[in-house]
């Protein structure tokens, strides 16, 4: 479910074009998965949030690759919660990932 994101992402180099392909996605996959909307949304936001980070200065190959590392730790995360039937499970994941971007981690 959530590992769809690191298919395109890897399917698209991992750099800043497959972020943006997968935040499209995430953004579509949010409107048409309302039960897991806030997760895909958050997904973009991450994508989106290393994307304008490039746009105002270079990003190394290091920063991509520990984002995309992020992004694959978290999509992993979300997959096992929504897998099951805990909401709190679930909500904890959604709640940490949200913090993370709070803090601009990533």
């Amino acid at each position: 479910m959530f590992k769809d994101l690191i298919t395109i992402l890897e399917e698209n180099g991992k750099g800043i074009h497959a972020l943006r392909k997968g935040a499209q996605a995430a953004r579509a996959r949010a409107a048409a998965e309302p039960d897991r909307a806030a997760a895909w949304t958050l997904m973009a936001l991450r994508a989106e949030e290393f994307i304008d980070a490039n746009e105002r200065m270079a990003i190394t190959a290091g920063q991509t690759k520990t984002l995309f590392e992020q992004i694959a730790t978290e999509t992993a995360r979300l997959d096992t919660a929504f897998a099951g039937a805990d909401a709190g499970e679930k909500l904890a994941v959604l709640n940490d990932i949200a913090a993370s971007l709070a803090r601009g981690a990533g």
